[in-house]
């Protein structure tokens, strides 16, 4: 996987104020969420309707040199699938769609950070190639596909990442 480690990413918050999608405030409003809650921050900032997922997709395969791809509705997933946690793959975004020939086609809705690529890196092949798709294309797939393990219960009073966001801005 020598090919994605060697890459340096800038932080999708630069990138997107950079392009003119995103106002400094609105980063500075999101990151305190992303940190509070953990959720990546592209995801993060779709959920709080300050970008698209469209623009988030645009503005990575632009930045990345990578291809944009759509995810209908029965995409056929190959077993590579299977390679990634399922925990992951549903909290990132993020899953192999096939590997061919010693290359694995990993689907991505934001740059995946270092701790996520230390993480999956053992399990993929030595060549990677990326392919940026929207959040709600891969959720549809991982849905369908692989089924999310069983959280557990949160602690009386706690609040899950997803509650957060929800809740934000009421």
């Amino acid at each position: 996987m020598k090919n994605i480690r060697l890459r340096s990413y800038k932080d999708i918050g630069s990138i997107l104020v950079a392009d003119g999608t995103l106002a400094p405030e609105r980063l500075a409003e999101a990151t305190e969420i992303h940190v509070a809650s953990n959720i990546p921050l592209g995801r993060t900032l779709v959920e709080l309707g300050f970008i698209s997922e469209w623009d988030l997709a645009r503005v990575i395969a632009k930045e990345l040199g990578v291809p944009f791809i759509r995810l209908k509705a029965g995409t056929t997933a190959s077993a590579a699938i299977r390679k990634l946690d399922p925990s992951l793959m549903h909290d990132q975004h993020i899953f192999v769609l096939e590997s061919f020939e010693g290359v694995d086609t990993l689907v991505i809705t934001e740059p995946p950070s270092v701790e996520v690529m230390s993480e999956i890196g053992p399990f993929l092949a030595d060549k990677v190639f990326l392919a940026v798709a929207l959040i709600s294309d891969v959720h549809g797939i991982l849905d369908a596909v692989v089924p999310r393990p069983e959280l557990p219960e949160h602690e009386p009073g706690s609040m899950s990442a997803e509650d957060m966001l929800k809740g934000f801005g009421d």
